[in-house]
């Protein structure tokens, strides 16, 4: 195949030819635009584009879950039943709480299982996030609760959990729980096991199990 040749014709400065035809037209102006408008182009670009304002909360699979077609806002800034009810389904959304959030949310999970709860300060507590009572005809349980928002990949280490039997014997508590989003070292768990009537570790798992009974609690309300 041959290389087009330039040549210079009536209304053409050396256009490329081939086969004695020019490659292309003498004059191109306007036939993008409009093509483009023949064709509805930008408007259909428009009809599939996400809206510019807003927050894409849930796709259609979301909506197919429990309580289909209700578009919940999500305020992570406020722990609420419906947030409760979202972590439920998305509980990796935990991550995104900041570690006051998370205690609050902690202390919500127990208030549901009946728990009578005291909210620490979030500064100066004592290492103590929240003191959870259980009260009945018998008497009156103490839990101390030390909460750790954590990344999955950073587990909760062995100082952590001596730190918080060392706050159960203090002020003489009935129990204390560490509560993360992560998981423990084996050295945390196995810490853990000479106390296993004192300290109680609860991770990520068993928060998902919690909020799932959440949903339950609030189903038959």
């Amino acid at each position: 195949m041959h290389s087009p040749r330039l040549e210079k014709t009536s209304g053409l400065n050396y256009a490329p030819f081939d086969g004695g035809e020019p490659v292309f037209g003498p004059n191109v102006d306007g036939y993008v635009e409009s093509a483009m408008s023949d064709h509805d182009v930008e408007g259909f670009f428009d009809s599939i584009s996400r809206p510019e304002e807003g927050e894409e909360i849930a796709d259609a699979y979301d909506l197919s879950a429990y309580r289909a077609g209700l578009v919940v806002q999500v305020d992570l800034a406020e722990i609420n039943a419906e947030l409760v009810l979202y972590l439920a389904q998305h509980p990796e959304k935990m991550y995104e709480l900041n570690p006051r959030k998370f205690e609050e949310l902690v202390a919500k999970l127990f208030r549901a299982k009946g728990y009578d709860i005291e909210l620490g300060r979030g500064t100066k507590d004592g290492g103590v996030d929240i003191r959870a009572f259980l009260r009945n005809d018998v008497g009156t349980l103490l839990t101390l609760i030390q909460c750790k928002r954590h990344l999955a990949h950073n587990k909760v280490n062995v100082d952590v959990v001596r730190g918080l039997y060392g706050v159960v014997n203090r002020d003489d508590a009935s129990c204390g729980m560490i509560v993360t989003t992560s998981t423990f070292t084996r050295d945390a768990r196995s810490e853990q096991h000479r106390f296993e009537h004192r300290i109680h570790l609860a991770d990520y798992t068993n928060l998902t199990k919690w909020l799932r009974e959440y949903i339950q609690v609030r189903r038959t309300v």
